[in-house]
Parts: structure tokens; C-alpha cells; sequence
């Protein structure tokens, strides 16, 4: 085994890298913080509507469900894909 297939059991490095890029550029654009209104917005609903846009948002992007299997609406990518969105969103406002 390689280290490519260690780094990345369903693609090589490159491939990572690609992604990781993908990541990063998309929440620079769209994890912008997302607001909890103070004052006239008891539910919240301002809020859940971000929520709800950034999750489509990202759904668009094919960067939802990233390890779920595509039979079931996800991308089917492995949990080094699942690690390298989890480290680049840490660096915004979520």
C-alpha cells in the first residue's frame, strides 16, 4: 500500500488537495456568521432561514452528505473528505 492509498483510499492526494480547496473556497464565501436576532424574533426564524440557506447552499455545491452513500442523496466521498471539511469550516463563522 502507498501512501497515497493511506492519505486517500478512493482517490490519490491530488485529489484531497482539489477538494480542500473547494471546502475552503466555498465557506470564504458563504460562512459569513450567521446572526441570532436579539429583538423581535422570539422563534428565531431569521436565523433558521440562514441555517436553511447555507445548508442548500452547500447541498449545491455537492458538499452535503459528503460520506453518505449516493444511493441515499449523498456524495459517497470517504471520511478524509469528512476530515478536511470538518478542519476548514473550524476556521469560520459557523
Amino acid at each position: 500500500m502507498t501512501t497515497t492509498e493511506l492519505s486517500a483510499p478512493h482517490g490519490n492526494v491530488t485529489d484531497l488537495e482539489t477538494f480542500r480547496t473547494k471546502c475552503a473556497n466555498f465557506l470564504d464565501q458563504h460562512a459569513t456568521g450567521i446572526s441570532v436576532a436579539e429583538t423581535n424574533d422570539p422563534r428565531h426564524e431569521s436565523t433558521h432561514h440562514e441555517c436553511v440557506a447555507f445548508q442548500q447552499a452547500a447541498a449545491a455545491a455537492g458538499l452535503a452528505g459528503l460520506t453518505y452513500p449516493v444511493e441515499y442523496g449523498g456524495q459517497g466521498l470517504t471520511d478524509a473528505h469528512q476530515q478536511i471539511w470538518r478542519e476548514e469550516a473550524s476556521k469560520h463563522p459557523l
